[in-house]
């Protein structure tokens, strides 16, 4: 049996799972679920995460749990990006969170959000398109501009 393995990625307008298995060259995805949740509102607009909101999360997160347990993912990865990073009450939800899903919810700081996103984007990319290429990032909180020149990033800005 090949080993399966779980993310789950609470953004700024949805909640993410993602089941994958390790092949020979690359990981293939098993099954992919959102479901929308506007945390980032709730940010963006107060400051802080609301109960209610974090309620939903909590209910969303044990649901990709039984779905992750029915692939048999032994490992479940939950990270949180822009919405839980800038919340003022970002403790709080975290720790609630650990409680209610017995989860341990890793937030990864800008940097790292772009460095997944550019390896998921530059893993599709063909040879060719590896030589030249723009990348663009439009998300619910910000914009990243990338460019690969030779296979390489050579510059790139985040606003």
């Amino acid at each position: 049996m090949k080993k399966c393995i779980a993310v789950i990625e609470i953004a700024s307008n949805e909640l993410r799972l993602k089941i994958g298995e390790k092949g020979t060259e690359r990981v293939k995805v098993l099954e992919s679920i959102s479901n929308p949740l506007a945390l980032g509102r709730d940010t963006f607009h107060s400051g802080r995460i609301s109960f209610e909101s974090l309620e939903k999360a909590a209910a969303i997160i044990n649901g990709y749990k039984n779905v992750a347990r029915e692939y048999g993912a032994k490992n479940v990865i939950a990270v949180a990006t822009t919405a839980v990073r800038e919340s003022i009450n970002k403790d709080f939800i975290l720790d609630q969170l650990k409680v209610k899903t017995n989860l341990d919810l890793k937030v990864i700081d800008d940097t790292q959000e772009k460095i997944y996103i550019n390896k998921m984007v530059i893993a599709q990319l063909s040879k060719e398109e590896m030589n030249s290429t723009l990348i663009a990032h439009l998300g619910s909180g910000n914009i990243s501009i990338f460019v690969l020149k030779e296979s390489k990033v050579i510059a790139g800005l985040n606003i």
